[in-house]
């Protein structure tokens, strides 16, 4: 099978506004084994956990970075209205608990395994 045809088959398989999601970060590139990489295609062949959290209220700065560290989450994007952050996008081991969303006043948006 084609490393794209794979991809192609995950994708298929998504929902309508999960596809929207991932397309959103068509334009975004990153680094993956001193390569540049869409952020969509990395989404795809991910074999953790993404996650994309938004906050419910304003979550500071400070909320985000202590969210990552609790969820030992690598930041992939993140998104601002004005100069507050309203999501950000995370690869990580495992879906983040209800416990610790709440905790951080903040939830779940889209999730691929």
């Amino acid at each position: 099978m084609g490393k794209y045809k794979e991809l192609d088959i995950i994708y298929s398989n998504l929902g309508h506004k999960d596809k929207e999601i991932i397309d959103s970060y068509n334009n975004e590139i990153i680094k993956e084994a001193n390569k540049k990489v869409p952020l969509s295609i990395y989404i795809l062949k991910s074999k953790k956990v993404i996650c994309l959290i938004e906050s419910y209220g304003t979550a500071h700065l400070w909320t985000w970075s202590e969210f990552k560290e609790e969820i030992k989450g690598r930041l992939l994007a993140y998104k601002t209205e004005k100069n507050v952050i309203t999501n950000q996008l995370f690869e990580i081991d495992e879906e983040p608990s209800e416990e610790i969303l709440n905790k951080y006043k903040l939830k779940k948006k889209f999730v691929l395994y």
